[in-house]
């Protein structure tokens, strides 16, 4: 058996990987932290949807500018940790 550092000292280009997205996912939990404390709950929304928008866009599936939105209020105001109250209002 290996140890985790055998593995990745054979397969450079994993570890290469590897790292970058331990950076990236690293970037975003920050950027979700900053956005969740200091937003207003407008902001929150907004940054939820360019968010989403940008996940679908990576993945290329967007079909004639068109994308099923399968999201409800409830979703959305968890996500963006809004009262679904104050979330039928906006």
């Amino acid at each position: 058996m290996f140890t985790r550092g055998e593995i990745l000292s054979m397969l450079p280009e994993l570890s290469k990987e590897l790292a970058k997205s331990c950076i990236a996912e690293h970037i975003q939990s920050e950027e979700l932290s900053i956005v969740l404390g200091r937003r207003s709950a407008d902001e929150r929304i907004a940054y939820l949807f360019l968010h989403l928008i940008a996940q679908i866009e990576a993945r290329n599936v967007i079909r004639e500018q068109r994308y099923p939105f399968p999201l409800r209020q409830q979703h959305i105001a968890d996500t963006s940790i809004v009262n679904q109250y104050v979330l039928n209002f906006r």
